[in-house]
């Protein structure tokens, strides 16, 4: 299984507004006049870093956020991967490159992922699963709380159409998260694998999730409702059904119904 051209290649992107801003917001913490960008007015664009540019740009906010944290950023200078098994998302905000993620499916080499917990993901793979990593999730450190909430949110919009494409077949997401952040993505409903292991590729404890993608897109399928009872879901929230069904629909029309697996 690997990414379809039609995905990999895209040379377009899509747009959405978010309805949620608050109109006395800067979108940085920034006080600097460039950085005013009232979200009322935010225009969220979404694009493959599949150019040398793009993935630069990638590389240097995952540098910036990681080393906020106090993480090893060396692996950024390995040579990268084939885009047939590593997508990665660039996210602007008006025009501005804020945000990240990557999402890799499974190698005879293995993931990330199997260097810390070899043994939980064989047992996945065991069942039967296919297994796609989502890594390198990384926003601007100096984007205010309720813009990194926002952006979020777009995040897991994408990675939930993503996930629609594998949920007629046994496929899970996977990921390693910082302890402090096991909450969060359990309140989606993913699962904690095990205790924490020590994640050599950037000096830090981790922690293994994972969720079937049929169930994620099940969980998701009401996640304005959800919001209400949950604060996790309320990420989701940010963006209204309406917002996300027109987003949605661009990407397919951006695609020309090329798919996104082969």
């Amino acid at each position: 299984m690997k990414w379809h051209s039609a995905i990999s290649n895209w040379s377009g992107s899509i747009s959405v507004r978010s309805s949620s801003s608050d109109p006395e917001l800067s979108a940085h913490s920034d006080t600097s006049s460039q950085q005013q960008t009232p979200p009322e007015s935010t225009s969220y664009t979404v694009c493959v870093a599949n150019t040398d540019q793009r993935r630069d740009l990638a590389a240097s906010l995952i540098a910036n956020s990681y080393g906020k944290r106090g993480y090893d950023t060396s692996f950024l200078e390995e040579a990268p991967e084939p885009q047939e098994k590593l997508l990665t998302l660039l996210f602007s905000i008006n025009d501005r490159p804020e945000g990240t993620f990557s999402v890799r499916l499974d190698t005879p080499d293995g993931l990330l992922a199997d260097q810390s917990f070899k043994d939980e993901l064989a047992a996945l793979r065991a069942e039967g699963r296919e297994l796609i990593e989502l890594c390198r999730l990384a926003s601007d450190p100096s984007l205010v709380p309720q813009v990194t909430s926002e952006l979020m949110a777009l995040k897991l919009h994408i990675l939930l159409m993503l996930s629609k494409q594998f949920s007629e077949s046994p496929t899970s997401l996977v990921i390693e998260v910082n302890p402090h952040h096991v909450r969060f993505w359990r309140g989606m409903g993913w699962a904690r694998s095990t205790g924490e292991r020590w994640c050599d590729r950037v000096g830090a404890a981790s922690v293994l999730m994972w969720i079937d993608c049929a169930e994620f897109v099940e969980r998701s399928a009401a996640y304005f409702e959800r919001a209400r009872q949950s604060s996790t879901w309320k990420h989701f929230a940010r963006f209204s059904p309406q917002e996300v069904h027109a987003m949605t629909a661009q990407l397919y029309l951006e695609l020309a119904d090329g798919g996104f697996v082969e």
